[in-house]
């Protein structure tokens, strides 16, 4: 009598054990499936920050070469400039002795004139 009890405790037993091992393997399938999506939308974040960290980098070089350009051309403008107004200053200057020395040459003629007709008394 004891032999079929125990035979029927051990088949109940091994059928709890394997309804037991059903839902163990769903609920272990599961939380790999969602461990699974999980690291994949981390991989999709960090690929997504990566490349809006490339497109930053990217234009924030464009805006630094446009920069330079830009003071590139600012300072051949002002080199322009400046050599024109240093023409400017030259001519100006070379008019002004010109006529300085003019001037002078008229004063001396006249101190002559004025000095010759002084000795005619």
């Amino acid at each position: 009598m004891k032999q079929p009890l125990i035979l029927i405790a051990a088949l109940a037993g091994t059928l709890m054990l394997a309804g037991c091992d059903d839902g163990n393997d769903t609920a272990a399938e599961e939380a790999a499936e969602t461990e699974t999506q999980i690291e994949q939308e981390m991989q999709e974040s960090a690929d997504e920050t990566a490349e809006a960290l490339d497109e930053a980098a990217e234009e924030t070089g464009e805006a630094m070469d446009d920069a330079a350009a830009e003071a590139e051309q600012a300072a051949e403008e002002t080199a322009d400039t400046m050599d024109a107004a240093a023409e400017e200053a030259a001519s100006e200057t070379e008019d002004a002795m010109e006529a300085t020395e003019e001037a002078a040459d008229e004063a001396m003629n006249e101190a002559e004139e004025t000095v010759d007709g002084d000795t005619t008394y």
